[in-house]
């Protein structure tokens, strides 16, 4: 879910972006005021040097002390100054109001220079490519665009007017051709779709007969194959992007939720290994035991706390993880002793076999005990997980077998006897209730007759006093 959200508001602030950059904001019409000073290489003031904005002559003239002041558009994209006895200088206006000038010419070589620049053959015409896109982005409208890129065009507002020479064609706005077609009008026209810009006049003009007397601009736009490359391009990108976020944030998620491995070594106070003790995962068994050099592994969740182990003795040992992956245990035991100890013990055990009770050495035939009072039991959340392990018995889900009892009857279902009295099932008891549970089998379920040839479970349970 957190992964949809996140690819979510990736996809609206892509697609912001790119709807922002097709279609920009409209600035203020505004005039802004720069002004500065105009010097000569030895850094003394140039008086008398013309401004020209957006390669358009202008009326502004540098003063004695070599400073002006000049009202510009906020669209207007390149300020150039000319003297004829110093040469010229020009700048991008990159929303620069204070612009100044250090002119180091030769004297007359920019009056020659301006006076060409300012000659324009009836045969020549003008050409912008188109610009790069970093570029195209800061235009507003194609106007602004013609203004910047396109020399020998008077550009004010929505009205174009051709340059020839000192004069212009007329007050007519010129032929619109857009990719060789005659249009009325250019307003439509974005920056990002222009691949070329022409101007023509004279001669070049003379194709479009009276039409084309004012001059001609014409655009050349992408054309639809590359219109489809480029919003493919756009698709492309996005797509990558979505998909990049979607696999670090599947691969993070993997990783916070990837189980690790803890192992380690339980030793007694003697440093002898202990085997068989079971390993628990905050208070929860884990169903793994040591093996005989006393060595364990585990694998827990992120958050697990603390791990605990259990000797078969029932000595319970807990330590935090802290993040670690190995964790030691010294128990302050005799593991040898403590084996000896419980065997002797199992031997004296007293064993309720139905009719009365024996000792577990006196058999003929094993009975398995669970001591329910062991502390090991407390984490199960069934009676059919404290028989589960039990030598001689196969528990799945509610279906118990004893092992090696055999059967005069069409089922294999044990005979279940708690508290004395025969039940069908065992559900509704908890482990919390158990006090001991016995497997009997052979001769030790004898005193049931065919009824326990499939094996006896006897059940007591805590009496109500002590629960």
């Amino acid at each position: 879910m957190k992964c949809f959200k996140l690819l979510t508001l990736i996809t609206a602030v892509c697609l912001s972006q790119i709807s922002m950059a097709q279609k920009p904001d409209k600035n203020s019409d505004k005039p802004v005021t720069i002004s500065g000073t105009v010097m000569n290489a030895t850094q003394m003031p140039v008086s008398g040097a013309v401004f020209y904005i957006d390669n358009v002559k202008t009326a502004y003239i540098t003063k004695s002390d070599g400073s002006y002041k000049i009202k510009v558009s906020p669209s207007a994209f390149k300020l150039k100054v000319i003297s004829s006895e110093f040469g010229t200088a020009e700048t991008l206006i990159d929303g620069q109001t204070k612009i100044n000038f250090t002119l180091g010419g030769k004297e007359g070589d920019m009056a020659k220079s301006g006076a060409a620049e300012e000659e324009v053959s009836d045969t020549d015409s003008e050409k912008s490519e188109r610009p790069k896109a970093r570029k195209m982005n800061t235009y507003n409208d194609i106007y602004q665009m013609i203004r910047a890129e396109v020399s020998g065009v008077v550009v004010s507002g929505r009205s174009i007017q051709i340059q020839q020479g000192h004069s212009f064609f007329g007050s007519s706005t010129p032929l619109f051709v857009i990719n060789g077609v005659i249009v009325n009008s250019i307003d439509n026209v974005n920056p990002l779709e222009v691949k070329s810009i022409k101007v023509l006049k004279g001669s070049q003009a003379a194709i479009y007969g009276v039409r084309g007397s004012n001059g001609v601009i014409s655009i050349d736009l992408i054309n639809g194959t590359e219109k489809k490359n480029n919003i493919k391009m756009k698709k492309t990108l996005l797509l990558f992007v979505l998909l990049s976020v979607c696999a670090f944030t599947v691969s993070y998620g993997q990783k916070a939720n990837k189980k690790t491995e803890i192992t380690g070594t339980i030793t007694d106070i003697n440093q002898k290994p202990v085997s068989g003790a079971t390993i628990f995962i905050d208070n929860q068994s884990t169903g793994k035991t040591s093996n005989s050099k006393g060595v364990y592994k585990v694998k827990v969740s992120p958050g697990a706390k603390t791990v605990s182990v259990m000797t078969v003795s029932g000595n319970l040992t807990e330590l935090p993880i802290d993040g670690k992956s190995v964790v030691n245990f010294s128990l302050k035991i005799n593991s040898q002793a403590d084996s000896n100890q419980q065997k002797n013990k199992a031997g004296e055990e007293d064993v309720n076999i139905g009719y009365g009770t024996v000792k577990q050495k006196d058999l003929l035939t094993n009975v398995s005990k669970i001591d329910g009072k062991d502390t090991k039991y407390e984490s199960y959340r069934t009676i059919y997980d404290m028989l589960k392990g039990k030598p001689g018995v196969q528990v799945t889900g509610t279906s118990i077998k004893i092992q090696g009892a055999s059967s005069f009857q069409s089922g294999t279902e044990p005979l279940l006897v708690v508290d004395g009295v025969v039940v069908s099932t065992l559900e509704g008891i908890q482990p919390n209730m158990v006090k001991s549970i016995q497997v009997l089998k052979g001769s030790s379920a004898s005193i049931y007759g065919s009824r326990g040839a499939n094996g006896v479970i006897l059940i007591d349970l805590i009496q109500g006093e002590k629960k």
